[in-house]
């Protein structure tokens, strides 16, 4: 059994700010996302009318002496209403009108000096239709009742519907719904990985499955990245293009650590991997993992844990085998979690150090703890584990520095986003021209860094391809090489002329220092091997999303990735070998790990290593295997499957030219069958009031009109 874990040390760093140069308010890296903690339902900023409200503003119009609705192009004080639903959440009573017809009918309408009988008289001929009405809005309020219960169903006792088809499998004491288990290391280099240091991952890689290393998406950022692992989309597909981003169109600035400029829905495209379950009729416990704590208006994880940079690491493992410790009707099938030792560890100390080979010992051991509690409950032929990584880490220096003061005039530039990468965007008294070609001006080769206009950035990067998320892509890209930083002469003289980060990822995710790892186990990846291991070639993080899905029988939703990747034929060939060395920079680096990497033994010694092949694969010669994974693996937008509403959760990048649109299948449940009438029932209840309205001003004007004929009365 594995042992507790020694020195376990708290870590409080999510891929934290960089403030060598920023134009913004500068942010104290050390500040923990908890700081910014908003009200318990994490509506912050961006709250939006329920249907309750809706309801109740209906009758704060009906009986509050008012109209129901006002014109659609109606103005307040001479600004358009262009949504007047808008109006319910304000005191009416408080603004002065300035259209004088709506006063003036308003008055007439309300303060008239018929007789009582007359009045008698006018109310009873509405009379059939407000009994209608009243019925539409208690049934509508009946629902919308309902529905909040609905919508804040994350207790832990609540029991979700279960597909009918949905297999159980016994350990002997217990049933289990198919079950996958998903541990991303933040920072974790699959050269970390050694006999020495990491006894846990070391036979994980050479027994386990997985493939020798995984490409991350382009930037190789932490919150990027981990929204493609969720959704299976690049960055430029899924919105979120950096761990801080400025979007022009909106006018609103994102920043990862900050939950009040980040939390939004708005910001975050496709579906997560959570959502896809939770349709679907799978429960999903998701702890600490970027973007979990999103509130959408549907598609929600039935729990999740906020970020906390000080829990321990025997608080995970205590989470995760709690979460298996559960009744089958409560057990999450989807359970993920998120460990950011190694990349917090790698900013302060580098790829290098006993301060690295204590961390990394102490997330092996985290780990073990991990399977051998699996193992413990009986379960390891009945949960897949999933180990994966974001993005490594590379090495800085103070000979490796680019001065962006020398190279652009720093007081023409109003937002800077991204980091090691700076995106620029120039005030508006300057135009893009004229600072990139300052830029131009000061350029010199093999000085460790390149630069680009947005539409010349590579192709290959998949940053500007979909035109919805183009605003959030700045229009000029000052971009370093692998190990080097971009900071300011004002900077370095604060820091008494020390760099640091000590380590830095983010740059071009085909590096070999921004490699990541993926190791699999369990049932899944034993059924598609016939003797033991089964190993995939290089795949890039977009295909993680539809490995899960598979896993779980899911129905993916549109993404970049490849359909049945594991069952494509895309295995490793026996006698690869890597023909790229770690870590393949042309500097002399600051030294690396001193232990022998199991990476090394795999995969870049002459002998063969023995694999396994799929049980229906069939004999095929390495040309045939490569041409076949050139065409499995070709970066298109799968047909999606789960349906896709508009304006919610599951809106995709499915609106850019080369996205086909995904086709559309029910996974309607009976609460968002109900939502759907409800929102219809109150459409209708609205355009009854509306028509009760007209004819009340009808039958005022008819008034009038024989007021005017045969005089008061």
């Amino acid at each position: 059994m594995v042992q507790g874990h020694n020195v376990d040390v708290p870590v409080t760093d999510l891929d934290e700010l960089e403030d060598d140069f920023d134009s913004t308010e500068a942010l104290d890296p050390s500040v923990l996302r908890d700081d910014f903690e908003g009200d318990d339902n994490n509506t912050f900023l961006f709250s939006q009318e329920s249907l309750t409200s809706k309801l109740i503003s209906k009758f704060k119009s009906l009986f509050g002496g008012q109209y129901a609705s006002l014109p659609k192009n109606h103005t307040l004080n001479g600004i358009e209403l262009r949504n007047t639903n808008t109006f319910a959440d304000l005191d009416n009573d408080s603004f002065d009108f300035s259209d004088d017809e709506f006063i003036s009918t308003r008055r007439e309408l309300f303060q008239t000096k018929d007789t009582i009988f007359e009045k008698i008289s006018f109310y009873t001929r509405s009379y059939l239709s407000y009994v209608v009405i009243f019925a539409l809005l208690i049934a509508v309020i009946i629902l919308g009742v309902l529905l909040g219960a609905k919508h804040n169903n994350e207790d832990d006792g609540k029991v979700y519907s279960k597909l009918a088809n949905k297999p159980k499998f016994s350990n002997g004491t217990d049933f289990f719904y198919p079950t996958t288990l998903l541990i991303s290391l933040d920072g974790f280099h699959p050269h970390y990985i050694s006999k020495e240091l990491t006894p846990v991952l070391h036979n994980f890689f050479i027994q386990g499955h997985g493939a020798p290393y995984m490409t991350p998406s382009f930037p190789s950022s932490t919150f990027p990245n981990h929204w493609t692992i969720a959704t299976g989309l690049y960055p430029g597909d899924h919105g979120i293009v950096g761990n801080t981003f400025y979007d022009a169109k909106s006018k609103k600035q994102f920043i990862n650590v900050i939950p009040q400029l980040s939390l939004d829905p708005g910001f975050w495209g496709g579906e997560p991997i959570w959502s896809t379950a939770e349709f679907q009729g799978l429960r999903s416990a998701i702890h600490m993992f970027p973007g979990s704590e999103v509130r959408f208006k549907k598609g929600n994880p039935s729990e999740f844990d906020k970020y906390n940079g000080t829990e321990t690491l025997q608080s995970k493992t205590d989470k995760i085998l709690g979460w298996l410790d559960r009744d089958i009707s409560k057990r999450p099938e989807l359970m993920i979690a998120y460990v950011p030792t190694i990349d917090s560890v790698g900013h302060q100390y580098g790829i290098k150090g006993k301060e690295l080979e204590k961390a990394l010992q102490e997330v092996d051991s985290f780990i073990g703890s991990v399977t051998e509690g699996i193992k413990q409950r009986n379960a390891t032929d009945l949960i897949n584990l999933i180990v994966v990584s974001d993005h490594g880490m590379a090495s800085t220096s103070e000979k490796r520095l680019i001065y962006l003061d020398d190279l652009v005039n720093t007081t023409k530039i109003e937002h800077t986003d991204g980091w090691p990468l700076f995106g620029l965007t120039p005030f508006a008294e300057y135009s893009v021209e004229e600072v990139f070609d300052q830029l131009k001006a000061n350029f010199k080769e093999d000085q460790g860094y390149k630069i680009y206009l947005r539409e010349d950035l590579p192709k290959e990067w998949h940053f500007t391809e979909n035109p919805k998320y183009i605003d959030r892509v700045s229009p000029i890209w000052v971009i370093p090489d692998v190990g080097y930083a971009i900071t300011t002469h004002e900077a370095m003289e604060r820091n008494q002329g020390k760099y640091s980060p000590k380590g830095v990822h983010g740059y071009d995710n085909t590096e070999v220092l921004m490699r990541a790892i993926f190791l699999g186990d369990g049932p899944y990846f034993k059924s598609k091997a016939n003797n033991g291991q089964y190993k995939l070639k290089p795949f890039q993080n977009t295909e993680i999303y539809n490995i899960l899905c598979d896993t779980l029988n899911l129905q993916p939703a549109a993404n970049n990735g490849t359909v049945n990747l594991v069952s494509s034929g895309n295995f490793l060939a026996e006698d690869w070998v890597d023909d790229l060395n770690y870590p393949n920079v042309n500097y002399k680096i600051e030294g690396t790990l001193g232990k022998k990497p199991t990476y090394d033994e795999l995969y870049r010694g002459k002998k063969p290593h023995k694999t396994t092949t799929l049980e229906q694969g069939e004999a095929t010669t390495d040309e045939t295997v490569d041409q076949e994974t050139k065409e499995s693996v070709k970066p298109t937008i799968t047909t999606a499957t789960t349906e896709i509403k508009e304006n919610t959760v599951t809106e995709t990048a499915t609106d850019t030219k080369e996205v086909e649109k995904p086709k559309q299948t029910k996974h309607k449940g009976f609460w968002e069958s109900l939502e759907d009438f409800g929102e219809d029932l109150l459409e209708d209840a609205e355009d009854a009031l509306e028509d009760a309205v007209d004819a009340v001003k009808g039958a005022i004007d008819s008034s009038k009109s024989h007021k005017g004929k045969n005089g008061d009365h």
